[in-house]
């Protein structure tokens, strides 16, 4: 991959990350096969802000894609509070 893409996807950066303490929705699919919920267990732990996670059922790895309309409820809610 070129430099430049490497450095406007922030791979690096995010890899190096330890905390954001901005408020956060993670989403993710039960189905997941790429990153499965088990592994997403101590994910809120690099989230000192706001965080909040959901696991959709019948969901593989693209939630926005694969269930919009709940994403889109879940974090209607979540900017609300």
């Amino acid at each position: 991959m070129p430099s430049s893409i490497r450095k406007a996807s922030g791979s690096k950066t995010a890899s190096k990350t330890q905390f954001l303490s901005l408020p956060t929705l993670y989403s993710q699919g039960m189905e997941d096969g790429v990153n499965p919920p088990e592994l997403s267990a101590d994910l809120h732990k690099k989230f000192p802000g706001p965080f909040d996670g959901i696991v959709l059922q019948n969901v593989r790895h693209f939630p926005h894609r694969e269930d919009p309309e709940t994403v889109a409820r879940e974090l209607a809610i979540f900017l609300k509070a």
